[in-house]
């Protein structure tokens, strides 16, 4: 059972410009374990994709989230999701939409991710 009542995350752990979510990715897939996967998990900070991250997390892959954090489900408590996640050791979760090419583009390479 997981609080859903954790303190939010500074709000760079969101929005962030290509350069810093460049970064913010490829230290992420640097820290790659040799069997380890990077695994980019699309609504990270819905329910599917929350339980998905949490558990490839705690199986040792590194995950890289992305959530574009619409209103079709409560934002709020997507972004408890979101330091729930942050708080279990996932540091990149990105706010973004998938359909956006280029960020999906970015996200791919700079993070050399291996599974979707």
């Amino acid at each position: 059972y997981h609080s859903l009542n954790p303190p939010l995350p500074p709000p760079e752990y969101y929005s962030e410009p290509p350069d810093s979510v460049h970064s913010r990715v490829t230290a992420a897939a640097a820290g790659k374990k040799a069997q380890a996967r990077v695994v980019l998990v699309t609504g990270a900070a819905g329910f599917v994709g929350f339980h998905t991250a949490l558990q490839l997390h705690a199986e040792g892959d590194i995950v890289l989230g992305i959530d574009s954090f619409n209103n079709y489900y409560d934002v709020r408590l997507k972004r408890k999701r979101a330091a729930l996640l942050r708080r279990a050791g996932m540091k990149t979760l990105i706010e973004g939409n998938v359909c956006d090419g280029d960020l999906l583009k970015l996200m791919l390479r700079a993070g050399r991710v291996t599974h979707v």
